[in-house]
């Protein structure tokens, strides 16, 4: 289990560092023109929104991933308001990019009139849930409970949360042996058939055979759930074999691949386990002493 766990929780990380260079390009003949195609961990050009950041960093999804992560291991466990009250003094200093969602947070809460997270659409709250399951992962209610609650702290969407569900119930399914295409599947069963998440579910199984770039160009690049969660579960779904080739594949099909990778290393990661995730994106990665440090593990491959 700690195999699956360590990959999880890094397979995450590593899947938004990997997408910072290239994330928020649209233009995927622009990523090919200027990065080849990305395998390797790169810089962020000079009109990213991370302008400011350096290979091997991370998004501003990641350092929030990375923030419930501390924040969790340093409170011995997770706590709404706890977890509120510091992602508000955390990202009130933040010196990196502010999203839609975040803006909106931090105004409502910094006025004190609507302490409650931004109405946004976008699937980013919903992919953060990893170091939620790697500390409560024999007890999926809490994972569920907690999931929801650090969702709505910045997305108070009804589907991002619902996402959020879905992710918690895939994770803890691949994390006990399913394979994800399995582990998709009892997921969506949670919901109702007729229901949005389990439409965009088939949508991707429908598309495991078709262009990745393609595909993701279609259901929709953007942060909103309703195109960055099918395309997350089509990636899933057709490289659920290849840890790598389904974080390049993610990245190179443009728009907002951090949100994306975020979820996709996770499932990955948990499902082949920390050893499939190559060793040279975990050496350029900046927080992989720090994230070692914090779980309390042993890296099962030296860099």
């Amino acid at each position: 289990m700690e195999d699956r766990l360590n990959g999880m929780i890094l397979g995450s990380l590593v899947g938004d560092s990997l997408s910072l260079g290239a994330h928020g390009i649209y233009d995927t003949d622009r990523i090919k023109h200027e990065f080849g195609t990305i395998k390797d961990i790169t810089a962020p050009p000079k009109d990213s929104f991370h302008k400011n950041k350096t290979a091997g960093e991370h998004t501003h999804y990641g350092d929030q991933t990375l923030f419930l992560l501390k924040n969790i291991y340093e409170n011995a466990g997770f706590d709404s308001e706890h977890f509120k009250n510091n992602w508000l003094l955390f990202m009130n200093s933040y010196n990196g990019y502010i999203d839609s969602a975040t803006e909106k947070t931090l105004e409502n809460m910094n006025s004190n009139k609507n302490p409650s997270g931004s109405d946004s659409d976008d699937m980013a709250g919903a992919s953060r849930i990893a170091p939620i399951m790697l500390y409560y992962y024999s007890n999926i209610e809490k994972v569920v409970e907690f999931s929801i609650q650090q969702t709505k702290t910045t997305h108070n969407n009804k589907l991002v949360v619902d996402i959020s569900k879905f992710f918690a119930y895939m994770l803890f399914y691949v994390l006990r042996g399913d394979n994800p295409q399995a582990a998709i599947k009892k997921a969506s069963d949670i919901f109702d058939r007729e229901y949005i998440i389990n439409q965009y579910v088939n949508m991707a199984f429908e598309s495991c055979d078709d262009n990745s770039i393609d595909t993701i160009r279609r259901f929709g690049q953007e942060c909103s759930a309703k195109g960055a969660f099918p395309s997350a579960l089509h990636i899933i779904i057709k490289y659920h074999d290849d840890f790598e080739k389904a974080l390049v594949q993610n990245v190179m099909s443009g728009g907002d691949s951090a949100a994306r990778a975020l979820i996709i290393g996770a499932v990955l990661g948990a499902y082949k386990g920390e050893s499939a995730i190559p060793k040279r994106w975990l050496k350029e990665m900046k927080s992989y002493g720090d994230v070692i440090t914090i779980i309390g593990s042993k890296a099962s491959q030296p860099l």
